[in-house]
């Protein structure tokens, strides 16, 4: 399985409108084969953070969302949104409970 984790950092005032544009995407995303788990997330810590918790069933998977409509679409919308590099960190994740 692989496990992805996104940071995004984006100013607080554009944050709701960056959540409503990943929300939009979750039931696309979660049909897409092999997408076991797609969630954005809010820090409540962090007024200008958010993060996506990706969970697939295999790398193959993932690559073909990367080059999908749905991920380029959002890209598209948040990219000029960022206020910092996004930090992407992905795992080769195999569950044991």
């Amino acid at each position: 399985m692989l496990v992805a984790y996104v940071k995004i950092t984006i100013d607080e005032n554009d944050r709701q409108t960056a959540l409503d544009a990943l929300l939009a995407e979750v039931p696309v995303v979660r049909a897409m084969a092999g997408c076991v788990t797609f969630s954005p997330l809010i820090d409540p810590t962090e007024k200008a953070t958010l993060f996506i918790l990706h969970e697939w069933e295999l790398q193959d998977y993932f690559t073909e969302y990367l080059s999908s409509q749905s991920f380029a679409k959002v890209n598209s919308m948040l990219g000029p949104l960022f206020s910092a590099p996004v930090i992407s960190r992905r795992f080769d994740a195999r569950i044991i409970q």
